[in-house]
């Protein structure tokens, strides 16, 4: 009990609570290993994608199509669709985000919090 009037009176348990709570409202996307621009054209996958760009940038699109030798990400914006020409020389990777780990991680991460929490309540 010596330790637990220590560790309030420091304010760690403020310091817990706020970690606590980047737990519980952190969000995770798990992503696929990379694969090239003319397989994600041909793809039938029903999930977005996100193109990393070799000076850092990232990019989110919900297919890639082809129209000629050109590739173009297509996302949705206010129900219409709109195209973007990617310039296949700038992409480093295109990667399909993969539902299952991505909720599996926020689950997990979520009960983490939860029952940190709680065990903290606990200690009062």
């Amino acid at each position: 009990m010596l330790t637990l009037n220590f560790i309030a009176r420091k304010g760690y348990f403020k310091l817990l609570g706020l970690g606590l709570l980047f737990i519980l409202l952190q969000g995770c996307k798990v992503y696929e290993d990379p694969i090239s621009v003319a397989e994600a054209a041909n793809s039938e996958k029903k999930s977005y994608l996100k193109i990393t760009m070799l000076n850092g940038d990232k990019y989110i699109y919900d297919a890639i199509e082809s129209i000629g030798n050109d590739y173009y990400g297509i996302y949705y914006k206010e129900g219409e669709k709109l195209k973007t020409l990617l310039k296949t020389t700038d992409i480093k990777d295109v990667q399909y985000h993969n539902e299952k780990a991505s909720a599996g991680n926020n689950v997990l991460g979520i009960g983490i919090g939860v029952l940190s929490l709680a065990a903290g309540i606990l200690m009062f």
